[in-house]
């Protein structure tokens, strides 16, 4: 599977990079890497709880995303941690997400369980 690539890569706040990525800089890599699609880079905040600039970041695009009620493979999940809107994960099949978040590496969860369930707030589909 495509996804297995992108497990275990190192966290880094702003990490752009197949050697530390963080949760958008993961995002914007499977689109580059799987989709061939350059998504723009919005490193440059300070930490991962920086809601006002994720925010900030992903209105200057809304126009070239969907929202979508049933997420597919490759949709991206808009999330809160911490009760912060402020992470991004990769949807995969079978109610899966691929993401990378502070304090630990790279991996896949299961997006129904309670705690993922809470966290997931909307999904996105690029045009």
């Amino acid at each position: 599977m495509w996804s297995n690539a992108y497990i275990g890569i190192p966290y880094e706040v702003n990490g752009r990079g197949m050697n530390a990525l963080d949760c958008w800089g993961l995002v914007r890599q499977v689109y580059k890497t799987e989709l061939g699609v350059e998504l723009p880079s919005y490193a440059g905040y300070e930490s991962s709880t920086d809601e006002q600039s994720f925010a900030d970041s992903f209105a200057e695009e809304v126009n070239v995303w969907n929202q979508v009620d049933v997420p597919k493979e490759f949709d991206v999940a808009w999330c809160r941690i911490a009760g912060i809107e402020c992470h991004t994960g990769i949807m995969l099949a079978n109610g899966k997400m691929l993401h990378a978040m502070e304090g630990s590496d790279s991996c896949i969860v299961t997006t129904t369980t309670p705690a993922w369930q809470r966290r997931i707030l909307r999904c996105y589909r690029i045009q």
